[in-house]
């Protein structure tokens, strides 16, 4: 064996064989494993087809799925699609979905540039700092009013019984001069 090995006929002659294989063998692998993964992603996606679902197919339809029918030639969908009075109905086949429907409406501001959403104007910025900056105010004015609310209601009961005591004993010193 060793000496076919060391033969520069060999390789000569088997060469392009070996490497044809180590190139077939590599390129099995490779597919194999990216079927794997799109059968898993196809399997999440079918999974998450249900009605209310917004799908969009191969052919450019978006659209609602409203009913999902189980055939012997596999799911069918009713789906839905258009606006007000242009509205269709289709039934399409499950394969014929490309993906879930996660589009969003792009806002423009005033020089034609996409608004992200999420972030805030400078005026909505100004605004909840004002809030936050009135919620303290209050909370420390309500803090300030608690405090002598609940000192005169303690000063109330509080007079009221030595003014009492003081009465009684003023009839009682009374009522001894008397004697």
């Amino acid at each position: 064996m060793l000496n076919l090995l060391n033969n520069a006929n060999f390789f000569s002659q088997y060469g392009l064989l070996i490497v044809l294989i180590i190139a077939l063998v590599v390129l099995m692998f490779i597919s194999f494993n990216r079927r794997k993964k799109e059968d898993a992603f196809r399997n999440q996606l079918v999974e998450k087809i249900v009605p209310g679902a917004k799908i969009k197919t191969y052919y450019g339809l978006y659209g609602k799925v409203l009913k999902v029918t189980e055939t012997t030639d596999g799911k069918i969908l009713l789906i839905e699609s258009g606006e007000d009075k242009k509205v269709s109905y289709q039934n399409i086949h499950i394969n014929a979905v490309y993906g879930l429907d996660e589009t969003q409406v792009v806002v423009l501001d005033e020089n034609g540039m996409p608004v992200d959403e999420n972030q805030k104007s400078e005026a909505e910025l100004r605004f909840e700092e004002l809030e936050k900056q009135l919620a303290e105010k209050e909370a420390q004015a309500e803090v300030k009013v608690e405090e002598p609310a609940e000192e005169k209601p303690a000063k109330k009961p509080a007079a009221k019984k030595t003014s009492t005591t003081t009465k009684k004993s003023t009839s009682t010193k009374k009522s001894t001069k008397s004697e």
